[in-house]
């Protein structure tokens, strides 16, 4: 996979390119990639196939045309194709494959949860606000070229029941073997 990736964005050999501990509910593998003083990216690959591809264009997409209208956001990188999403195929299996510049900034938690030393915590949810603002004044203007599923269209209510039919009777299961 690091070769797709490193070919697909021009990344020389000299790139390190690390994956991200996975998280509680993640449904991409994330890794970054940095050499020297050249940018960092990250990379995001999808490949669970809960998502088609119009989806992944609508979400790069948006992002795109947030950065392009000035909001703090990490921008997608283009592929040597000139693509924002690439689509590769692994063992009969669909992969999307993104880049976004790497995020600006630190975590507050991990600077002792200031925003900046000897700022009030005050100033970052004022900034926070700010940016916020930006991203739904942008929204309002965006015209999507590509749809991404409503929630209620990929999780309607006959998908809702089963999960909830599934729950109902797993908890039953538990009764009887106890």
């Amino acid at each position: 996979m690091v070769s797709i990736i490193k070919k697909l964005f021009d990344l020389n050999d000299e790139y390190e390119i690390t994956p991200i501990e996975k998280h509680e509910g993640g449904r991409n593998l994330v890794f970054t990639c940095k050499y020297m003083n050249q940018p960092k990216y990250v990379i995001r690959v999808s490949s669970i196939g809960d998502r088609k591809e119009k989806e992944y264009w609508a979400e790069v997409e948006f992002v795109h045309f947030l950065a392009k209208g000035g909001a703090s956001v990490a921008d997608v990188i283009p592929s040597v194709n000139g693509k924002l999403v690439e689509k590769i195929v692994l063992e009969n299996r669909e992969i999307y494959i993104s880049c976004f510049e790497y995020a600006k900034g630190v975590l507050i938690s991990d600077n002792g949860y200031q925003y900046i030393d000897g700022r009030p915590l005050s100033e970052y949810f004022y900034n926070t606000g700010k940016t916020l603002g930006k991203i739904h004044n942008l929204s309002k203007q965006y015209k999507a070229e590509h749809q991404r599923r409503d929630y209620f269209d990929k999780y309607n209510l006959a998908c809702l029941c089963h999960f909830m039919l599934m729950e109902c009777y797993s908890i039953q299961s538990q009764g009887r073997d106890a």
